[in-house]
Parts: structure tokens; C-alpha cells; sequence
């Protein structure tokens, strides 16, 4: 069986050879169809049918029917949209995307320093959580992460409290399941001209798999250290008998004890996906998501002077019955149009619905002298709802010998939340020694009523983009986007409520030139906003938060287009941040300001035969440039100076060995101040991992060591209270199969 897709592969593609059509990614495939998954030559078949350009969505190739459409039926995609056709596996990484632009583009062409890790290098890595897959990207770090609860990053420098799911906003409120990712997309820079509201250091965009034309299904159970279990469920193909009803299905159930002290954890997840293509030009997909998460609440580790309290980093300073859970519902519509062959349209409709609840004794204050920790015991009940439309227009004409790529679109979103947090008594929390922790405090109730009320945002943003292929060599990118913003909270407590309205005007310029038809040499400029709520003390409205950002850099593929290189080096301005009133440290006025600078180098590809490297460099200051509460040049929390990373991945595809795979890498981060105080900081480490893997029919078994040399680290020094240790040498293990 599968020497016989071995050989419809190879035909496929000298089919496609002969025609001219070059530039096709390998969907992540860096082991030979001879000894590689099923999947991986399904998917490499899937790619070879009919796909109309309308069935993308935001760098996904979603296929449009079973069976070939006939020739007159069938787009002619041209070499910009395709990427290389690679019988071997010869790619490690996808040459196009749509998340920076809108519009599936070569990375190349994009004036923007763009990572994305395809699916490949998760499941070589062994990875779990979305934490695993970044810190192969350089200028990302791990943020305040709210107790593990969520997902949230650093880059560049600024905190990035969002993430993007193929484009839509996602729900805070839970750490994603990693399971039904395609591919991630890091995309540097402030990106509010497609996305509107952000930080100006970067934006996360994860893309999700895709229903496939054929039938598959693949199994993988995970075991390892502490505990862990980790079963997962792949399955797709098609609902009809003309294949233009195919579904996909992933879901997994986790469960372990963690290395922290009482840290049972426990998780669902499922999500269906639908797709109909309704004729040869139009294509309806459905999605949905369903989570459950219950974990303990954990604030980690805290601050002793100006470092981190020397106890075991197992040592938990909260109680055994402290909990976070949350159950997440997020379900989705898209419809993908070509009206002609130069223009297309794409509209889509994403809810999310999530429930959350936690009880914890939190950390109040610690004496240093004696090792007490006063505690309160408290605890979070909410309920969060977001609504988005997005609708695009994509159109790809010329003016005279100029080449025009014109994305004009829309985008609405509605979200709020509504909840209460409630406290003991204060005193009625008993203490706890940290050096010599006594547990089993009786839980209180909660008869102090802190936060009642409701908080919502809607935001309708208009958009408008020009790519110009000015010459073979020479390209400009230029747009903007409108933004109209509309903030209210109701205080039940206070019985008084705010309303906000800001507007802005976010712009994007990039000049690209090509010296080769693997090199590009790019600068841009890019701005963001974030808008704020509250009052002045003369009672006016704060003005959004604005980023600025100049950068420059070099893109190149090499190794006969095996390797994707990006060096890149920028400078950001972060505006309008608010710093304490002199004349009234009750309130704030906005004269604050951050800079970050730095230079990134990323590579990812395959460097020969089955040898696989992903590797990156940042450096990077960013520093409080004005304000009147913190030092000018303090750095800003969680930032590294440095970090590197380096992973390579053997693979033996003949001999002996063929099937037998080796991997290692090795991860550094410099210290991190945990506050812009920077009263306190963790030190630098350097963390190892390794793997080792064996394909033989359709299998697939694999051992990773994370943390080889069971250094101490820190993960995430969010504050005082609450530095997040990372785990110890831990064993992970897996069997897989695909049929």
C-alpha cells in the first residue's frame, strides 16, 4: 500500500513538474513517503487535486472535492499561490502564509519577520502546549500566564495577552489543546492593521487542521512522568459518495499529578470540522470546539529580596483543594467564494462561550524575617462570550506592467464579561511558614464581595491593503485600517458605570527588493493601538496606547530552498502608557512611555537527507523610556536580554536504521526582571531535551526527555507572588498509528 501511493505521489508530482508549477510546501513532510505516516502521503496527495484559490483560508489548503475536477472546471493557480511539490521531504517549512497579510503569500514577499512551525516540529518535539512550540521563535518569552491557567507570551519585549485562532480572536481563558493544530504562526510586530487592537510587540496565530479528502484515522496515547496520560483521537475524510461532504475529528483527554506538590490536573477536548464544497467555486466549512479543564491554582513561587525564595520547586504555598476549571464552547462558519479567477471573497462567523471558576488561598504578604506568608482565601466566578464577523475581498489585477494583490474587508467584534470575585474575612485565612509548610487550612467562606460587574467591548474595524509588484525585483506593501472602538463597565458595587469610545488609524508600509528569486532584503513600518478605560483626575477619558515600529531585514531560502532564513532588526515606541498623577498618585496621567529594540535570527528546514534543524538568536532591550513612577532604563518584566534556541532532527531513511529517528535541542533564556520596579529577577538557564523515534508500518513509537540535566528554572517571573518554576527531567512517551 504504500509503495503504491509512493508511486502515485511521484507521478502526481512529475505531472505537475512537466506544467511548470513550482513553489508547492510539503505539508511538514520531512520523512520519505517509503517509511513515512499514511497521513503525511494523504496529505501530499490531497494537495495534488483541484483546490480552488477560494478554499484557503489564512494559509490553509482545504481540499475542494474528492475527485479531480474536470479540466475545464479547474482553477489555474499560478506560482505565487502554490507551494513546492517535495517527494522526498525535503522541506521542513511552509513557504506561505495569510495570517500577516490576509492573503496567502510567500514569506519571502512579506516586509514583516514572520515564524511559522508547522506541524512536523510539534510532533517531533513531543510537544503538548502551545509553550512548546514558540520557544523554537526568537523574541518570544513565556508571560504571566495567571497561574499556568492560560497562554500568554512576551514578544519583543511587550506582553501579548491574546491569541489568534486562523485568524479570529480566541478565548483567554484556558491553555489550548494543541491537539488539531496545523501549524503557528509567530508574526512579529505591531499587526493592527489586520487584526486591529494589539500590543505592539507581535500577535500568535494558530492554525487548525483541515478535513481531508480521503478516509484516515490516527491514534496516539502518551505516557510519561508524573503521571501523565495523554490518548489522542485523528480522524477524517468524506460524509458522501461524490466527496463534497468531508468531516475531521480531533480530540484528546489528559490527565497527570504534575511535579508541583497536590497538582491533579484533568482535560477534554474535542473539535469537529465540516466542510461542504458546495459547487466548483464555493466552499462552506463548519467548526467547533469543546473544552473542559479542571487544574489546581497555583501562583508558583515568590520573591525573597531581590531573587527567588531558595525552597524545593515542588513546594506549593496555597492549599490541596485550590482549583482553576473552565468549560469553553467556541463553534464557527466560513464560506470561501471565487467569484472569477482574480477576485475572491471569504466571510466568517466565530462565537466562544466560556464558564470559569476558581478558589484559591492566595498570597497576600511575606515576611522575609520569619518565612510567613499571610494568605486570603478567594475566588473568581465568571462568564465570557465573544462574537466576530470577518469578510473579505481579494482581488488580483494589473495597472499598465503592475502587478496589484487588493485585500479591501471588515471586521466586527462583540465581547463581555460578567462576574464577581468574592474573599474571606481578612485573618480568617491561616498562614503558612514557606520554609516548613503546614497544610489543611479549612476552607472559608467567601463573604467579602471585592468585584461585581460587567465589562464589555465592541469594535468594528475597515480595512484596506495594496500588495504592488512594482518589478520582478522591487514590491511594495501599503495600507491602513479604521478602527472604531466602544468600551462600557458597569460597577454593581460602586453602582456606577463608563462608557468609552476611541477611534484610530493604523497604517502599514513595506518596501521589498529582490536581488534573487530566494533573497529578499526588507524595511517597514507598522503601527498599533490598544485602548484603555478610565478617567483622568480632570475626569477625561485615557487615549488608546500606540505603537510604533521601524524594521529591517533579510529573508533568504537556501540550501536549494531546503532552509528558510530570516534576520531581522527593529525598533519599537510604545505611547500614551499611564504612570502615576505627581500632583495625585491616586490617578494617572499618560505621559509614560517603553522602547524595545533588538535584532532576531531564525532558520528552519532540512539541511540534507533527513537532517532537520529549527534554531533562532534574539537580542533584545526593551526599557522604560519615560514615566513618573519607575526609573528611566528599567528593563520591562519577563523580557530576556538573549534567548537562543537550537533543535536538530535526524531521520534515517535506508539501511538498517530506516526508520529510526534522533533529535536534541537546546534552549536558553537570559535573566528576567519581574517587575518594572525591577525589585527582583531569575536567572538565566539553559534547558535540554532529547528524543528518540521508530516508523515501521504505519507506526510510530518515541521517547523525549525533556529538561535532560534537571536544571532549576523559571519559567515565568509574572510577580512577587507568582514566579512559575519550570518542571524537572521528565520522560514522555508514545504510540501511534495510522490507518
Amino acid at each position: 500500500m504504500r509503495s503504491g501511493l509512493r508511486c502515485i505521489y511521484l507521478g502526481a508530482a512529475a505531472v505537475l513538474n512537466g506544467a511548470g508549477i513550482a513553489g508547492w510546501d510539503s505539508q511538514l513532510m520531512a520523512m520519505p513517503v517509503a517509511i513515512g505516516s499514511r497521513q503525511m502521503a494523504v496529505e501530499r496527495l490531497s494537495e495534488l487535486t483541484t483546490v480552488p484559490p477560494s478554499a484557503r483560508t489564512l494559509g490553509e489548503v482545504t481540499l475542494a472535492q474528492a475527485e479531480p475536477a474536470p479540466p475545464s472546471a479547474r482553477p489555474q493557480p499560478d506560482t505565487a499561490d502554490l507551494d513546492e511539490v517535495t517527494v522526498e521531504g525535503t522541506r521542513y517549512f511552509r513557504r506561505n502564509t495569510s495570517g500577516a497579510t490576509r492573503t496567502d503569500t510567500p514569506l519571502l514577499d512579506i516586509p514583516q519577520s514572520i515564524q511559522v512551525i508547522p506541524r512536523q516540529v510539534l510532533e517531533d518535539q513531543q510537544a503538548t502546549r502551545l509553550g512548546d512550540a514558540v520557544r523554537n521563535v526568537s523574541g518570544v518569552s513565556v508571560g504571566n500566564t495567571f497561574a499556568n491557567a492560560f497562554d500568554r507570551f512576551i514578544i519583543r519585549g511587550f506582553s501579548s495577552f491574546e491569541l489568534l485562532r486562523n485568524g479570529f480572536r480566541d478565548s483567554e481563558g484556558a491553555t489550548k489543546d494543541i491537539s488539531n493544530f496545523e501549524q503557528v504562526e509567530v508574526l512579529k510586530g505591531p499587526s493592527s492593521i489586520t487584526y486591529g487592537r494589539l500590543e505592539p510587540g507581535g500577535i500568535i496565530n494558530y492554525i487548525t487542521k483541515k478535513p481531508l479528502p480521503r478516509p484516515y484515522f490516527a491514534a496516539e496515547v502518551k505516557v510519561g512522568s508524573f503521571s501523565l496520560v495523554r490518548p489522542t483521537v485523528d480522524a477524517s475524510g468524506p460524509l458522501s459518495g461524490d466527496g463534497r461532504l468531508l468531516y475531521r475529528l480531533n480530540a484528546a483527554y489528559e490527565s497527570s499529578n504534575g511535579f508541583r506538590d497536590f497538582s491533579d490536573f484533568e482535560r477534554w477536548f474535542a473539535a469537529p470540522v465540516i466542510t461542504w464544497q458546495v459547487s466548483d467555486a464555493t466552499q462552506l466549512t463548519f467548526e467547533a470546539d469543546l473544552l473542559r479543564d479542571a487544574r489546581p491554582f497555583d501562583r508558583g513561587l515568590i520573591a525573597f529580596g531581590r531573587g527567588v525564595v531558595d525552597v524545593p520547586y515542588s513546594r506549593r504555598f496555597g492549599e490541596p483543594g485550590d482549583y482553576y476549571k473552565v468549560q469553553q464552547l467556541g463553534y464557527g462558519v466560513r464560506i470561501d467564494h471565487k467569484a472569477s479567477e482574480a477576485w475572491q471573497v471569504r466571510s466568517g462567523l466565530r462565537f466562544n462561550f466560556q464558564t470559569l471558576r476558581d478558589y484559591r488561598a492566595e498570597a497576600v504578604n511575606f515576611n522575609e524575617s520569619t518565612g510567613i506568608l499571610t494568605r486570603n482565601f478567594r475566588g473568581n466566578d465568571d462568564i465570557n462570550e465573544t462574537y466576530a464577523w470577518q469578510t473579505d475581498v481579494i482581488g488580483k489585477f494589473k495597472t499598465d506592467s503592475i502587478d496589484h494583490t487588493l485585500l479591501v474587508g471588515f471586521e466586527y467584534f462583540r465581547g463581555f464579561s460578567d462576574g464577581q470575585q468574592r474573599r474571606a474575612a481578612p485573618g480568617a485565612t491561616p498562614s503558612i511558614n514557606v520554609f516548613n509548610p503546614v497544610y489543611g487550612a479549612v476552607q472559608q467562606p467567601l463573604t467579602v464581595t471585592v468585584r461585581d460587574g460587567f465589562s464589555g467591548l465592541s469594535s468594528f474595524g475597515f480595512y484596506l491593503q495594496d500588495q504592488i509588484a512594482l518589478t520582478s525585483w522591487l514590491q511594495l506593501l501599503a495600507g491602513g485600517r479604521y478602527d472604531v472602538v466602544e468600551q462600557q463597565s458597569v460597577d454593581r458595587l460602586g453602582q456606577s458605570s463608563e462608557i468609552q469610545r476611541d477611534q484610530s488609524i493604523t497604517p502599514r508600509v513595506g518596501l521589498l527588493i529582490k536581488p534573487a528569486s530566494n533573497v529578499s532584503i526588507y524595511g517597514s513600518y507598522s503601527r498599533s493601538f490598544t485602548p484603555l478605560l478610565g478617567l483622568s483626575r480632570e475626569g477625561t477619558s485615557f487615549r488608546p496606547e500606540t505603537g510604533s515600529q521601524y524594521e529591517v531585514g533579510v529573508k533568504a531560502e537556501l540550501l536549494d530552498n531546503r532552509l528558510f532564513a530570516t534576520l531581522a532588526a527593529y525598533e519599537i515606541t510604545k505611547e500614551n502608557v499611564l504612570t502615576a498623577d505627581p500632583t495625585d498618585p491616586g490617578f494617572a496621567i499618560q505621559v509614560g512611555e517603553q522602547k524595545s529594540r533588538g535584532i532576531e535570527f531564525d532558520v528552519i528546514g532540512q539541511i540534507a537527507g533527513g537532517w532537520r534543524v529549527v534554531a533562532s538568536y534574539a537580542l533584545n532591550e526593551a526599557i522604560v523610556s519615560r514615566d513618573n513612577s519607575f526609573a528611566v532604563g528599567n528593563r520591562l518584566p519577563g523580557a530576556p536580554g538573549n534567548t537562543a534556541s537550537f533543535w536538530s532532527d535526524y531521520q534515517f531513511k535506508t539501511g538498517a536504521l530506516a526508520g529510526l529517528g534522533i533529535g536534541a535541542g537546546i534552549f536558553y533564556v537570559d535573566n528576567r526582571t519581574g517587575d518594572l520596579d525591577n525589585s527582583f529577577e531569575v536567572p538565566s538557564y539553559v534547558r535540554t531535551d532529547a528524543t528518540l523515534s521508530y516508523r515501521f508500518s504505519g507506526w510510530k513509537a518515541a521517547l523525549s526527555v525533556r529538561n535532560l540535566f534537571d536544571v532549576r528554572y523559571i519559567e515565568s517571573p509574572a510577580f512577587r507572588n507568582s514566579i512559575i518554576p519550570g518542571a524537572p527531567i521528565t520522560f514522555v512517551g508514545s504510540l501511534s498509528a495510522e490507518f
